[in-house]
This record gives C-alpha cells, sequence and structure tokens, in this order.
C-alpha cells in the first residue's frame, strides 16, 4: 500500500524490452540507500517489485498485463519518474490510501499557466464514475484532489511544492498519465451493489467520504 506522497524523483538509465517482459534499470539514490531485493516500490503510480540492487541504482520487471493498463511502454531512457515505496505501519497516512495498481491511463488536454496551474485529464468513461469534485485520485502515483468533474475529464490544480518534488511540472498537452482512482469509491460500490444503489455525491458527503 502506498500514500501517493512521492519520496524521489528518479531517473531511467536502461531499459530492456523482450516481447511482453519490460525490465526497468532506476537511478535513485535515496531510496537505494534503504531498499532491498523484494520491496514493493510504485513507479509512475505502478506497483512494482525491486529484482535488483547496485550502488544507486534499482532494477523493476513488468509482465504484459501491466504494460497494458499503463503507461510503462512508453518510457525511454532518461525519462524522470515519481518513485514511493510501500507505506509503513508506524508512518503517517499523508495522502490517502493508494494501492499502485492503474486503473487506466489518462490524456492531459489542457494545462493553464502560472506557478499554481490546472490540468485537465480525459479519462476512460468507466473510471468518471469513481472521480467526484473534492475526492481523491493518483495521477502518475502522485495523490491529489479533484477540483472539477465533466462528463470525460476532470481537474486538478497543482501547487509549487508538488511541482517541485515530482515530474507533474513537465506534464505537456497530450502526455499520457497512470489513473488509480480512490479505492474507497470501489468498495462503497461493491457495499451498494446489493440494492442496485447509485453512489452520487450527495452519498459520498453523507458517509463521511468527501
Amino acid at each position: 500500500m502506498f500514500t501517493g506522497i512521492i519520496e524521489e524523483v528518479g531517473k531511467i538509465s536502461k531499459i530492456e524490452k523482450s516481447g511482453n517482459f519490460l525490465a526497468l534499470t532506476v537511478n535513485a539514490p535515496k531510496i537505494c540507500k534503504d531498499s532491498k531485493e523484494g520491496d514493493s516500490i510504485s513507479v509512475d503510480g505502478v506497483c512494482l517489485s525491486i529484482t535488483k540492487i547496485e550502488k544507486e541504482n534499482f532494477e523493476v520487471q513488468a509482465v504484459s498485463e501491466t504494460l497494458e493498463r499503463t503507461t510503462l511502454l512508453s518510457f525511454k531512457e532518461n525519462r524522470k519518474v515519481n518513485l514511493e515505496r510501500a507505506v509503513k505501519p508506524t508512518d503517517r497516512l499523508g495522502g490517502h490510501i493508494v494501492a499502485g495498481h492503474v486503473d487506466g491511463v489518462g490524456k492531459i488536454s489542457a494545462k493553464s499557466s502560472g506557478e499554481i496551474f490546472t490540468l485537465t485529464i480525459d479519462s476512460p468513461l468507466p473510471l468518471m464514475k469513481y472521480i467526484v469534485q473534492n475526492g481523491s485520485i493518483a495521477i502518475d502515483g502522485i495523490s491529489l484532489t479533484v477540483k472539477e468533474v465533466e462528463k470525460s475529464s476532470f481537474k486538478v490544480t497543482i501547487i509549487p511544492y508538488t511541482t517541485s518534488f515530482t515530474t507533474i511540472g513537465m506534464k505537456k498537452i497530450n502526455d499520457t498519465v497512470n489513473l488509480e482512482v480512490d479505492i474507497l469509491a470501489r468498495y462503497v460500490e461493491k457495499a451498494l451493489s446489493k440494492n442496485k444503489k447509485p453512489i452520487t455525491q450527495e452519498f459520498l458527503k453523507e458517509k463521511g467520504f468527501l
């Protein structure tokens, strides 16, 4: 489990692809200093396992199912990525509960200017029912708050602190991003499915989710 609070921005130093298998080597001095093989790590929001550590570099591997659901296949050497290790039981939960299981790939359709800016992200339609105003969402592993929701897109506001400690400020219009909706919304949907009751913003407020 992760929190969506990025620990370090790493850089991809090597990519090896063989069929539907991908191995990434990531340069991340801080992460490597206190990690071991087998540890779970979120790479741009994708939960992977560290398979090797050599000095300031670690390796992760991804199989076809992960490649099909995420942006990993678009990665290139020297790309910067958001990194977060799995949360410890004693850690503060500073963001929201993030599983590292990407629900879909979104595309940035608009970006405002300024030190504080807004991103508009087009989302796969099946995910939109889980995205609500003032709710949480993970974008490339970053825990963010949804500010506005449209039929097939949503907006988030990015503050300078987030720009400084993640890759979000580097994103451009038409860039793709990994999306993970708030897992609590999925649990609420499952709980209500027996009664066929719709999930509304009013219901979520009533139950304390907003």
